[in-house]
């Protein structure tokens, strides 16, 4: 095993037997395995892509090389590597943040926003409370939010409600 920069990457070896068994105990065609390498930032982009190539060999569908900082970088793992590569937008990481767009046209199969949602919550969370600590209401800010009928309306909660009256119903007539 090798660290470098709080990177901790395991010899191709072990990885090839994790993949091998992750092939060996896929029950669904649909099931598709990604092999994720960090060796980027351990060993430089030469030893990430001949990784990434011995992965696929060994079975794994779509590959993953972590944090690449610069595009020319990017499209050599696109080209480089024999297959089908995963590009991951993280914002205020250490990839450029692109859009899906220009992406596929570098060459990527799969883009994932993991944090996007998360990180648009946790500033909306900041922004209402900032709100409720300086004025001691959200009154100020209702044009930012969406309001407790339309909250129930995206989840369902009339039909959810019916369902319970039609099995409380149900119930009523067994008992």
């Amino acid at each position: 095993m090798w660290t470098y920069g709080g990177k901790t990457v395991v010899e191709v070896e072990e990885m090839v037997a994790k993949i091998k068994a992750a092939v060996d105990v896929r029950l669904d065609s649909d099931m598709t395995i990604m092999a994720r390498t960090d060796a980027l930032a351990v060993f430089g982009l030469d030893e990430a892509i001949h990784r990434a190539n011995i992965y696929r060999e060994t079975g794994a569908d779509l590959i993953f090389i972590e944090a690449p900082t610069k595009m020319e970088d990017m499209r050599r793992i696109t080209h480089e590597v024999n297959a089908p590569t995963v590009a991951n937008m993280i914002e205020g990481g250490k990839t450029p943040l692109l859009s899906v767009s220009k992406l596929e046209e570098i060459g990527y199969s799969v883009v994932v926003f993991p944090l996007s949602t998360i990180f648009a919550s946790a500033k909306a969370v900041w922004h209402v409370m900032q709100t409720l600590y300086k004025t001691g209401s959200t009154e100020g800010y209702l044009n930012n939010m969406m309001i407790f009928q339309d909250f129930n309306k995206i989840v369902g909660l009339e039909e959810i409600r019916q369902l319970e009256k039609n099995y409380y119903r149900e119930f009523l007539r067994k008992h």
